[in-house]
């Protein structure tokens, strides 16, 4: 993913960049089972949203 594409995704997720970065910064304080725990999460809900 370019930066465009990325800028557009925030976009489409209605995410400012600065919410972005401050997600980022939670991100690189969580311990590595949370962070495994999140993506899957994420990953949870995109397949459910992709089935609607």
């Amino acid at each position: 993913m370019n930066n465009k594409e990325f800028i557009e995704e925030l976009n489409k997720r209605n995410l400012s960049l600065a919410d972005f970065f401050c997600l980022l910064n939670i991100w690189e304080d969580m311990n590595f089972a949370d962070k495994e725990m999140t993506v899957r999460k994420l990953i949870e809900e995109e397949k459910k949203n992709d089935e609607h």
